[in-house]
């Protein structure tokens, strides 16, 4: 569990850069259920800015003179490329698997990082691409393993809780679970009655795998086409190390029932979301059982969702 003296320090330096993103009632999930709208995030539209500044936010003067790299899927690297112009710094690189959302991609060419393409999935990449990095004098941004990139994590947690006091549990996506981990350190320790909810796709649940066998693995086999891209591989040592205490549980949603929400957050809710962001919405329906009577807040996590994606999953299922 992260320090929440860290955490409150880091979170201090945030704020300076970020304003509190909207926590509205849902307007199709019931009146206790409210939306956390970090898919609303000025410039880069993703949750992931509050890790990648809580790095960046922290570097020695030194550090800042070195160049900044970063592995992504996507969302941690139009962060970590609008953070840096944004703060002054050093170009970044960032290396990408093959398959990274075109949205994307693109963002972080307009923030004027250098872009490498790596290997298939996440998971390849991340392992070809440490191998790149290894012994040069970058200054990695990890919001996977990085503590001051993981805890950045936690001012969303601290938001919800300032806006809305009576939230009894929060649900979130856990791709490598930094977000899960820093908001489950702060809750834990300021609000301990809260429960904790991490979102997994249900076809590469790799953390209850993990924590199943009681053996961490870095990575976790999936299927070519995944509609939750940024939810399937493996997920970071810390989480693991970290979850027991910092997660109350983990739910699995397909990629047919995040599609859907997908849909459901355009038609009832106004939201663009991604299907990784769209999950945690997912989540609710499916166990709505678990949440009954509860106060339910929802990270709505991020927006950079492909055209062609959106179009198809809204031609699906806006109907519906």
């Amino acid at each position: 569990m992260i320090d929440i003296g860290r955490i409150e320090m880091v979170n201090d330096k945030i704020h300076q850069y970020l304003k509190p993103t909207r926590l509205d009632k849902s307007q199709y999930l019931g009146a206790n259920v409210f939306l956390k709208f970090e898919c609303e995030q000025p410039a880069v539209r993703s949750v992931k800015i509050r890790g990648v500044l809580g790095k960046l936010l922290m570097l020695t003067e030194e550090e800042k003179k070195k160049r900044i790299v970063t592995i992504s899927s996507g969302n941690q690297g139009v962060c970590t490329a609008y953070a840096a112009k944004l703060l002054g710094l050093p170009r970044p690189l960032i290396y990408v698997p093959e398959n990274s959302p075109v949205p994307k991609l693109h963002k972080m060419e307009k923030y004027g990082a250098e872009i490498v393409k790596i290997g298939k999935s996440f998971d390849e990449a991340n392992v070809l691409a440490e191998k790149e990095i290894e012994g040069k004098a970058y200054v990695r941004v990890d919001c996977r393993e990085d503590p001051d990139g993981v805890c950045g994590h936690a001012s969303m947690a601290e938001e919800i809780m300032k806006q809305n006091p009576d939230v009894e549990a929060i649900i979130l996506p856990m791709g490598s679970g930094g977000c899960s981990i820093a908001t489950g350190s702060y809750i834990k320790q300021k609000y301990p009655k809260v429960k904790v909810y991490g979102v997994e796709s249900d076809e590469s649940p790799a953390l209850i795998e993990n924590l199943r066998t009681g053996v961490w693995k870095k990575t976790y086999p999936t299927k070519p086409g995944a509609l939750l891209q940024s939810l399937v591989g493996g997920v970071a040592k810390h989480t693991f190390l970290n979850a027991e205490e910092c997660v109350d549980e983990i739910l699995t949603v397909s990629d047919e029932e995040a599609g859907r929400a997908v849909a459901q957050l355009a038609r009832y809710e106004k939201a663009v979301c991604e299907p990784d962001s769209a999950a945690a919405y997912a989540a609710y329906q499916k166990y709505k059982d678990k949440f009954a009577g509860k106060v339910v807040a929802i990270d709505l996590s991020g927006a950079n969702i492909d055209d062609k994606i959106f179009k198809k999953l809204i031609d699906l299922y806006y109907d519906m």
